[in-house]
């Protein structure tokens, strides 16, 4: 069996994560990366609606239950046993 390497490990190795990075910067200039999409240019020093410059900050991190299938199957599989469990004891 092959040991599983994520994505973000894979793209390190090649070219792929440096075209990335150019393409999200080149973003900021018309600033589109949020909703509001207002279009000042963030790499000119310039603040948006949303009050962000060039550097975003992170305000929280975690895994998101619904959207990773990996901690999806686990946690709704917990739940429905919880769940028959709680319904067979009542």
């Amino acid at each position: 069996m092959t040991e599983y390497v994520p994505i973000y490990q894979k793209i390190l190795s090649t070219k792929e994560l440096a075209s990335r990075v150019a393409e999200a910067y080149e973003h900021l200039s018309i600033c589109d990366v949020c909703a509001w999409e207002c279009p000042v240019d963030r790499r000119a020093g310039k603040i948006g609606v949303c009050r962000t410059g060039i550097n975003a900050r992170v305000s929280s991190y975690g895994p998101h239950m619904g959207e990773e299938d990996p901690l999806r199957v686990k946690i709704w599989g917990i739940l429905l046993v919880i769940n028959l469990w709680v319904n067979t004891i009542w």
